[in-house]
């Protein structure tokens, strides 16, 4: 397996991952009959803890092969890289905080910290498939 392969891999598998849990997994969460929204918002930092150690890791395979096979496509690697650095720095502690207010009865502050980090999210799985596409098709 060459190295333009093993990036290929990395950043495909880190776009799935995104999908299938932001996308998919954790909206249905929030739809399930049953599931008071204090367990969903429970579950869902805890499942949002393992995701970004998870991406941590890939992201480090995905640069490493990225470095030394097709480098000139880096740039979007250490893009991804930079968006989730904002989003497990800046923006997990302080929804982080809005779940604990969730779950004492707190006075909520609304903030666009939700829609930030979705939006980072969009974009991250955008760089990715954007590389894995030039990877194949350039």
């Amino acid at each position: 397996m060459n190295l333009d392969t093993l990036a290929f891999f990395f950043c495909s598998l880190w776009a799935g991952i995104v999908l299938g849990i932001s996308f998919v997994a954790q909206p249905a969460k929030f739809g399930a009959p049953g599931l008071t929204r204090p367990v969903a918002l429970s579950v869902g930092r805890r499942i949002f803890r393992a995701l970004h150690w998870t991406e941590i890791v890939i992201a480090l395979g995905a640069f490493s092969a990225g470095l030394h096979g097709a480098s000139k496509y880096l740039y979007l690697i250490i893009a991804s890289s930079a968006i989730l650095t904002i989003q497990v720095t800046l923006l997990m502690p302080r929804l982080s905080k809005q779940v604990d207010m969730v779950l004492t009865d707190s006075p909520l502050n609304k903030g666009h910290d939700h829609a930030i980090y979705a939006v980072l999210e969009f974009a991250k799985v955008g760089l990715l498939i954007s590389y894995a596409f030039l990877l194949i098709f350039i």
